[in-house]
Protein backbone atom coordinates (compact mmCIF):
# COMPACT_ATOMS: atom_id res chain seq x y z
CA UNK A 1 0.00 0.00 0.00
CA UNK A 2 1.08 3.59 -0.54
CA UNK A 3 -0.12 6.56 1.19
CA UNK A 4 1.38 10.22 1.27
CA UNK A 5 0.85 13.65 3.25
CA UNK A 6 1.22 17.05 2.22
CA UNK A 7 2.04 19.36 4.97
CA UNK A 8 2.77 22.98 5.67
CA UNK A 9 6.36 24.22 6.68
CA UNK A 10 4.31 24.87 10.21
CA UNK A 11 3.47 20.89 9.90
CA UNK A 12 -0.04 21.39 9.32
CA UNK A 13 -1.41 18.12 6.96
CA UNK A 14 -3.05 19.72 4.43
CA UNK A 15 -3.62 16.69 2.48
CA UNK A 16 -3.41 12.44 2.88
CA UNK A 17 -4.04 10.04 0.12
CA UNK A 18 -3.66 6.52 0.90
CA UNK A 19 -4.74 3.54 -1.50
CA UNK A 20 -5.30 1.47 1.32
CA UNK A 21 -8.51 3.57 1.98
CA UNK A 22 -10.01 3.82 -2.14
CA UNK A 23 -10.28 1.41 -5.14
CA UNK A 24 -6.58 1.34 -6.67
CA UNK A 25 -5.18 -0.46 -9.56
CA UNK A 26 -1.41 -1.14 -7.55
CA UNK A 27 -1.93 -4.79 -6.03
CA UNK A 28 0.97 -6.26 -5.74
CA UNK A 29 2.04 -10.03 -4.54
CA UNK A 30 5.40 -9.69 -3.65
CA UNK A 31 7.43 -7.00 -1.85
CA UNK A 32 8.80 -4.51 -4.26
CA UNK A 33 12.93 -2.87 -3.55
CA UNK A 34 12.89 -0.70 -6.33
CA UNK A 35 10.96 0.51 -9.44
CA UNK A 36 9.16 3.81 -10.14
CA UNK A 37 5.86 4.91 -8.17
CA UNK A 38 3.44 7.38 -9.94
CA UNK A 39 1.18 8.88 -7.75
CA UNK A 40 -1.37 11.48 -10.30
CA UNK A 41 -2.70 14.06 -7.41
CA UNK A 42 -4.46 16.54 -10.14
CA UNK A 43 -5.01 20.06 -9.66
CA UNK A 44 -3.85 20.89 -5.86
CA UNK A 45 -5.10 24.88 -5.32
CA UNK A 46 -2.06 25.63 -2.93
CA UNK A 47 -1.46 28.96 -2.03
CA UNK A 48 2.03 30.12 -1.93
CA UNK A 49 4.20 28.57 0.84
CA UNK A 50 6.61 25.72 1.53
CA UNK A 51 5.27 22.67 1.62
CA UNK A 52 6.81 18.96 2.04
CA UNK A 53 5.53 15.31 1.18
CA UNK A 54 5.73 12.24 3.13
CA UNK A 55 5.39 8.86 2.41
CA UNK A 56 4.30 5.48 4.17
CA UNK A 57 4.59 2.21 2.26
CA UNK A 58 3.08 -1.63 3.62
CA UNK A 59 0.82 -3.95 3.31
CA UNK A 60 -3.03 -3.80 2.98
CA UNK A 61 -2.72 -4.44 7.31
CA UNK A 62 0.37 -2.09 8.39
CA UNK A 63 2.88 0.54 7.40
CA UNK A 64 6.16 -0.93 7.20
CA UNK A 65 8.43 1.79 5.91
CA UNK A 66 7.91 5.96 6.95
CA UNK A 67 9.78 8.65 5.09
CA UNK A 68 8.75 11.81 6.42
CA UNK A 69 9.54 15.05 4.53
CA UNK A 70 11.06 13.29 1.43
CA UNK A 71 10.03 15.69 -0.90
CA UNK A 72 10.01 19.22 -0.37
CA UNK A 73 8.43 22.22 -2.88
CA UNK A 74 7.68 26.13 -2.77
CA UNK A 75 4.13 27.40 -4.28
CA UNK A 76 5.09 30.92 -5.64
CA UNK A 77 1.96 33.41 -4.98
CA UNK A 78 0.91 35.15 -8.97
CA UNK A 79 -1.54 37.26 -10.03
CA UNK A 80 -3.18 34.16 -12.30
CA UNK A 81 -5.99 36.70 -13.08
CA UNK A 82 -4.23 40.30 -13.37
CA UNK A 83 -6.49 41.41 -10.31
CA UNK A 84 -3.53 42.99 -8.16
CA UNK A 85 -4.23 40.34 -5.63
CA UNK A 86 -3.62 36.93 -4.72
CA UNK A 87 -4.59 34.46 -1.93
CA UNK A 88 -2.49 34.19 1.30
CA UNK A 89 -1.70 31.39 3.74
CA UNK A 90 -3.11 33.37 6.55
CA UNK A 91 -6.63 33.21 5.00
CA UNK A 92 -6.39 29.20 4.13
CA UNK A 93 -4.18 26.82 2.91
CA UNK A 94 -6.12 25.72 -0.10
CA UNK A 95 -7.31 28.54 -3.05
CA UNK A 96 -10.74 26.53 -4.62
CA UNK A 97 -11.52 27.96 -7.74
CA UNK A 98 -15.26 28.88 -7.58
CA UNK A 99 -17.91 30.25 -9.58
CA UNK A 100 -20.08 32.60 -8.21
CA UNK A 101 -23.35 33.99 -8.97
CA UNK A 102 -25.73 36.24 -7.66
CA UNK A 103 -29.58 37.10 -8.15
CA UNK A 104 -32.27 39.39 -7.40
CA UNK A 105 -34.48 38.66 -4.32
CA UNK A 106 -37.15 38.04 -7.23
CA UNK A 107 -34.90 36.07 -9.34
CA UNK A 108 -33.77 33.80 -6.47
CA UNK A 109 -36.64 31.80 -5.85
CA UNK A 110 -36.69 30.77 -9.77
CA UNK A 111 -32.88 29.38 -9.05
CA UNK A 112 -32.96 25.81 -7.83
CA UNK A 113 -29.96 24.88 -5.35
Amino acid sequence: RIGLVITTADGEKIINTNNRFQPSAVELSSPVTSGVLRIKLGQVPLVGGRYFVSFWFGDPAHDSHIVENALVFEVIERDIWGLGRVPVQSTARLWWPTTYEAYSAADAEKVSC
